[in-house]
């Protein structure tokens, strides 16, 4: 960042509905990886439109290309992260979230939640979650063996796999429903055979612990960048002042809680964007200067 300034590490004013945007776009501006796919994106848009003498405001579809990063399921979900940066302008990297347009915000608003959304879609529409073929619809399934409409409905992503993995996680097999029942005592009854057929079917759901907000998540980062930038504790002390008396601010009282922050951006950063342990963010320091 070649000016630094509280908008890279104050977030107090970021308004409730800005802050799932600003919390991926923050954190995608740590990331060199992404940072370069997205100027590999901008760039292809630009050959393109040069080649083919687009006009501004004409629409027009552009195949993208960019390498896989992230450990996401599909790749669907990153193009559109990605290609959201690209098109929204070229304010991304350079421009923190707090200085971009309202304009420019709105774009950028919901994009990971509308990324997930059609990533989510085409993924269930290739690999359905349940799949019920009655012999009401089809008779023709009165004839046909449990081992042929097994491969008939294998999914793409499973016909690659071992057969012990198919076996384990696709369940097939003849179903009876008697609709003489109410749909919830159905649901009911479906939902005792999946607790007992499911691989994670008699798991605990883990116990939660501690603040886990999204304004935490991005005062941890402006920890981290604060670290960065201010060569002892006491100078990412004063610039944190004038933060204390916010509700939101970045403000820690100790070098201890300081840098326990600045530890949980790290991991904030792998499992917001989903990236391996190798990455780290580019404001990563092992510790203070002095």
């Amino acid at each position: 960042m070649s000016n630094f300034s509280e908008d890279d590490y104050d977030f107090s004013n970021v308004p409730q509905h800005e802050l799932f945007g600003c919390l991926y776009y923050e954190y995608m501006r740590e990331s060199e990886t992404i940072i370069r796919e997205v100027g590999n994106v901008r760039q292809q848009r630009l050959d393109d439109e040069k080649r083919r003498d687009i006009k501004l405001g004409v629409p027009y579809s552009l195949k993208i290309n960019y390498n896989k990063i992230t450990n996401h399921q599909g790749i669907i979900f990153e193009a559109v992260m990605i290609a959201s940066l690209a098109y929204a302008g070229d304010k991304f990297p350079g421009v923190p979230w707090q200085k971009l347009s309202s304009s420019e915000k709105k774009t950028l608003e919901d994009f990971p939640k509308k990324a997930s959304q059609i990533n989510n879609k085409d993924y269930r529409e290739k690999n359905p979650m349940l799949v019920l073929n009655t012999l009401l619809q089809d008779p023709s399934h009165g004839e046909s063996t449990l081992n042929t409409w097994k491969t008939k409905m294998m999914p793409k992503l499973f016909q690659k796999v071992s057969k012990a993995v198919q076996e384990k996680f696709l369940v097939s097999g003849f179903f009876q429903i008697n609709m003489s029942y109410t749909q919830s005592l159905l649901r009911e009854a479906f939902s005792d055979w999946l607790q007992a057929n499911h691989p994670e079917g008699k798991e605990k759901s883990p116990e939660r612990r501690g603040r886990n907000t999204q304004r935490d998540w991005l005062n941890a980062l402006g920890a981290l960048r604060l670290r960065f930038y201010c060569k002892t504790f006491t100078e990412a002390q004063a610039r944190m002042k004038p933060q204390m008396g916010k509700p939101n601010g970045t403000f820690y009282g100790d070098r201890r809680s300081f840098n326990r922050a600045c530890a949980a951006s790290v991991r904030h950063f792998r499992t917001l964007l989903k990236l391996s342990d190798k990455h780290l963010p580019i404001h990563f320091t092992k510790g203070w200067q002095k």
